[in-house]
């Protein structure tokens, strides 16, 4: 027995080496996703846009952080769902972490954007 198995309290429940892999890639995922979405509206506040892009993106981290509040009530509330949320879950499970690092990337992309044509357009400083 491999001692890197017993990771879930009531043992290792039988995974195997990949599964038990799966599991902590996902978990790291979400934890990474989790400290990128608080980057992402730290970054919506300091970036200095227009009201629009702010609420279009405002809007996007509302719909991720709305997404994973209702993963959260469908895992209280399992037995009263349909059956096809099932599939649903495990599609948003997979893709809000995917979705809050894209996120993060095209934030820096445009502060970086913003930052280079600010630059350009300041007066050259004389000494």
């Amino acid at each position: 027995m491999n001692a890197a198995l017993p990771v879930l309290a009531c043992g290792s429940m039988g995974l195997t080496d990949g599964q038990v892999t799966l599991i902590l890639a996902l978990l790291a995922g979400w934890l990474i996703a989790l400290v990128l979405a608080t980057a992402n509206l730290v970054l919506l506040f300091v970036l200095k846009t227009s009201i629009r892009f702010k609420a279009i993106n405002g809007g996007v981290f509302i719909f991720y952080v709305l997404s994973a509040g209702l993963m959260y009530y469908a895992a209280g509330h399992i037995n009263d769902l349909p059956a096809y949320f099932n599939q649903v879950g495990e599609t948003l499970a997979l893709t809000i972490p995917l979705l809050v690092i894209g996120h993060f990337i095209f934030l820096v992309w445009k502060w970086r954007v913003i930052r280079r044509n600010a630059r350009q357009q300041a007066p050259p400083q004389t000494i």
